[in-house]
């Protein structure tokens, strides 16, 4: 029997989770872990950027770990520790225009040339940017386990 554990005081109980890499072109999750399983929560933990991609689902039953032991592309996480240092790790922050006129007087008086090579995703010039000083970029990291399971109670 699935027992949700959802709303579960997460500070008294320590979650389990997965870092789980998948195809981007096809969707297919190592050890062929379904995206669509209720009880394995995503949260938005997701690297796109690189091949394979990555993603964190937290385990939100009392499901046995054995079955995802020794499955390639698939590790365990034990503890919120755990989870909390994958996040860190593995999932990117990302940058975005906070705001659009600040940015562009900004960036047009420091003068930085780019690389407008086709192949870089605007998220990496914008980090690029911000790193460089350019006013009017924020950074976006992703919500801690914490933050997540603090919002849904």
């Amino acid at each position: 029997m699935t027992i949700p554990i959802k709303y579960m005081n997460w500070k008294l109980n320590e979650m389990k989770g997965l870092l789980i890499e998948f195809e981007l072109c096809s969707g297919k999750r190592a050890g062929n872990i379904n995206p669509k399983d209720q009880y394995l929560k995503c949260y938005g933990w997701q690297d796109l950027e690189n091949e394979p991609a990555k993603e964190i689902r937290i385990i939100e039953d009392d499901r046995k770990l054995n079955q995802y032991k020794n499955i390639t592309g698939v590790t365990i996480l034990y503890t919120n520790t755990e989870i909390e240092n994958a996040i860190i790790e593995y999932i990117p922050k990302k940058y975005a225009i906070e705001d659009a006129i600040i940015f562009q007087m900004d960036y047009m008086n420091k003068k930085i040339k780019l690389d407008n090579s086709s192949h870089i995703s605007s998220d990496k010039i914008l980090e690029k940017l911000y790193k460089k000083g350019v006013q009017g970029i924020k950074e976006i990291k992703p919500m801690s386990l914490k933050n997540v399971y603090d919002n849904e109670l």
